[in-house]
């Protein structure tokens, strides 16, 4: 097997039978820093990493638009930096068990990945998977503490249930992401086929159901809150049932209702929500602001439940 060896501050050249045959590399030695990144932007065929050298973290870009690299095994990596991989087009496997922090984008438009290893992850940042079109199903371990605010999962057409590991501070159910209370609702998986979607969720975070084209109808009793694109969008959505909905200011129902929200739910029907909630009058004005008085029929039930 092919080795790449960084000794006493110098990268050996990256041997030719990787540029000409594609195969598997080894890296040895010290840590790759700086310009050592550099150097596989010259391999022209497919290949495939394993770091046996210790290194601690992959630096922001360092492979960014990278078309050949295969696969990448790092055992002792504990960050991966903001677009790390983003836009390798021919990654299908990544491995980074001892990973603690996976920053914003760094696996980006990684179309063909259909598989990652994460048994230690702490922090995931937004849309770190973003356009990830092959991921089918994601395993999160019981370590994962902080989930930045904002969209996940967008452009993952195809994933069918998030997992996580019990024992921690969030958990799936029917493979829907939730905090362990099952109180918010952190993502859908957009390539789940039910129509017809209830939960007793309090709050559902920034993104949660964007890109979720199979849902025709979906039921939140009890949702208080629901974080900007969150719908953003669903394009089979007809009706949606909030009926104790509550927000605070009107910068929030233009995140709603607007051009990056639920406006973008262009078979959208009906919004269910308590004539006799206070936000009635609110909403009310904004959709006139915005025009959606010929796009959305509000329905305003004083019976709903």
């Amino acid at each position: 097997m092919p080795t790449i060896e960084k000794h006493k501050g110098v990268l050996i050249e990256i041997p030719q039978v990787l540029i000409k045959n594609g195969g598997t590399a080894t890296i040895i030695g010290d840590e790759l820093e700086g310009p050592d990144w550099y150097e596989f932007e010259s391999l022209c065929d497919e290949y495939s990493l394993e770091f046996d050298n210790g290194q601690t973290e992959i630096p922001q870009e360092a492979f960014q638009e990278d078309k050949n690299l295969r696969s990448v095994v790092a055992p002792l990596v504990k960050t991966v930096g903001p677009s790390a991989f983003d836009g390798c087009s021919q990654l299908e496997f990544a491995s980074f068990p001892e990973v603690l922090i996976i920053n914003f984008l760094a696996f980006g438009h990684c179309r063909n990945m259909n598989s990652i290893r994460l048994e230690k992850l702490e922090y995931l940042d937004r849309d770190v998977f973003f356009q990830c079109a092959a991921l089918e199903k994601i395993s999160l371990p019981h370590t994962l503490v902080n989930i930045e605010d904002g969209p996940h999962f967008t452009g993952c057409n195809f994933l069918e249930a998030i997992e996580v590991e019990r024992g921690g501070i969030f958990e799936t159910c029917g493979g829907t992401l939730f905090n362990k209370e099952q109180k918010l609702l952190v993502r859908y998986p957009p390539a789940r086929k039910d129509s017809i979607f209830r939960c007793d969720a309090v709050e559902v975070a920034p993104g949660a159901f964007s890109d979720c084209n199979y849902l025709v109808e979906v039921l939140l009793p009890s949702v208080r809150r629901i974080g900007a694109l969150a719908f953003f969008p669903c394009e089979n959505l007809r009706r949606l049932h909030v009926p104790n909905l509550e927000i605070e200011d009107d910068v929030e129902i233009g995140f709603l209702l607007g051009d990056t929200g639920i406006n973008d739910c262009g078979h959208l029907e009906f919004i269910k929500i308590k004539s006799s909630n206070p936000l009635f009058e609110k909403l009310e004005k904004e959709a006139r602001m915005l025009g959606l008085k010929h796009k959305i029929f509000w329905s305003f039930d004083k019976n709903l439940t």
